[in-house]
């Protein structure tokens, strides 16, 4: 079954080997020996060393998948914005898909794509650096095809298994290319919207997740990634409403404390000390099940994300004078 995708083709080199030991290699040879083109791209019918993230295996069979390498070149791409590569190859390869009808697809931080519950591709970028720049990347991309069967691999799926339909390697290579390259021009011109089609897409996206922080599990919401692929867990994220009886509730501000206990009298309000990133990671350390912050700290040190509620004037009201800066001196200095 083909794609109902429309390209208007642009001439690219696309490089087509029958067997290899990774495509990822092969383009890092031809980019040692200066023969290779921007956005050239290598293919395999099979390779025997394929590689993913923290350098795990990616299962291959013969002729069955897409084991696919993309070389990219850059005049001054930082260092810094480099969860973008990420960004874009997550997304090409979830448009690439979504042409061929698979549902339930989503990212999963930083560049899985999955079906359901089940992987069906992964990215493996490696890039080339020199002081604060990006040379260039070469961008390793394997989607499962028309494998049916992953030996000892119970979390991995196939276009196949999840479509019924065969599928033509080369022919998803050559889309794949083109929207490569059309999603590094919108990058270009708008890496914002790229940014918010990971998140919306975004694998466990707005559920309570375990993850792992400072050698600890803990339980959390999943809220986004930013544009440097830090990824936002808030820990419960509930409200004052939804904290269980006898929860403990920290502040500093014992005019709050009053207050709150007009709403919840069945809380523990506890004093807590130190500057906001202290306070968050007491709360991180289940040292309290919530923390009572002034809005106005929170949302210039750019953590408005992690708040889980707020709470209005009639709830709670601000102390006098509280916000306002004024300068006091003699009327003849003036």
């Amino acid at each position: 079954m083909q794609s109902n995708y429309f390209f208007h083709f642009i001439r690219m080199k696309l490089i087509k080997l029958d067997a290899i030991d990774s495509t990822n290699i092969y383009v890092k040879e031809l980019i040692s020996k200066g023969d290779i083109k921007n956005f050239t791209a290598v293919i395999s019918k099979y390779q025997t060393s394929g590689r993913g993230r923290n350098n795990s295996i990616w299962q291959d069979e013969p002729s069955k998948n897409l084991n696919f390498s993309l070389y990219k070149e850059f005049n001054s791409f930082k260092i810094e914005n480099k969860f973008l590569l990420n960004i874009i190859s997550s997304i090409s390869v979830f448009n690439l898909l979504k042409k061929y009808n698979l549902k339930n697809l989503s990212v999963k931080w930083p560049n899985d794509i999955m079906s359901g519950n089940k992987k069906i591709s992964g990215i493996l970028i490696e890039n080339s650096v020199r002081g604060k720049l990006i040379n260039y990347s070469v961008i390793g991309i394997g989607i499962n095809v028309n494998q049916l069967n992953f030996k000892n691999l119970p979390k991995a799926t196939s276009l196949h298994i999840e479509t019924g339909e065969t599928n033509s390697p080369e022919l998803m290579a050559e889309e794949l290319q083109q929207i490569l390259k059309l999603n590094f021009e919108l990058m270009q011109e708008n890496p914002d919207k790229l940014l918010n089609d990971y998140n919306k897409f975004l694998f466990e996206k707005d559920k309570t997740v375990n993850y792992l922080t400072n050698n600890k599990i803990l339980l959390g919401r999943l809220i986004n990634v930013n544009m440097i692929g830090e990824i936002l867990i808030c820990n419960n994220n509930k409200n004052l409403q939804e904290l269980k009886p006898n929860a403990i509730v920290g502040t500093s501000s014992y005019r709050r404390e009053f207050q709150l206990k007009n709403i919840r009298e069945d809380l523990k309000y506890k004093l807590i000390r130190g500057n906001v990133d202290t306070r968050i990671k007491k709360l991180n350390d289940n040292l309290y099940d919530a923390i009572i912050l002034s809005y106005a700290g929170i949302k210039s040190l750019g953590l408005e994300e992690k708040i889980s509620q707020t709470f209005s004037t009639s709830e709670i009201i601000p102390s006098a004078g509280q916000g306002v800066v004024a300068l006091q001196c003699r009327k003849d200095d003036l």
